[in-house]
């Protein structure tokens, strides 16, 4: 991440569509894909990334996520000409991100159809 701001870490979305986290705000779209006949049009479903994937998550997650790792003694940062910067290993920091996710879930007992 060279100048960004923490919070804007998107290897972290992916960590939402892999956590274990019941009642994820997912979206439905219809997309075009190439087949045998012309276009055809398919329907398929993705993890909301505009808000947190969960409604009790918190807006600042993705920047807690990361704090939290740093914190731990990962990432690298530096600055490249005049911007702060992070470098992190993407697996590390993926299998971090979903291991947060979990354990937030796991701590606000997050259920199906947000029963706790």
């Amino acid at each position: 991440m060279v100048g960004a701001p923490w919070d804007t870490m998107t290897l972290v979305h992916h960590a939402d569509h892999l956590a274990a986290i019941p009642d994820k705000r997912t979206i439905r779209i219809e997309v075009p894909f190439a087949g045998a006949s012309g276009t055809e049009w398919r329907f398929m479903e993705e993890f909301e990334t505009g808000d947190p994937v969960h409604e009790d998550l918190p807006d600042n997650y993705i920047e807690q996520i990361v704090t939290a790792y740093v914190e731990g003694g990962e990432g690298n940062q530096n600055v490249i000409g005049a911007a702060p910067s992070l470098l992190v290993d993407a697996r590390l920091m993926l299998d971090f991100a979903i291991q947060w996710l979990e354990a937030w879930a796991d701590q606000h007992k997050v259920s199906v159809n947000g029963a706790s």
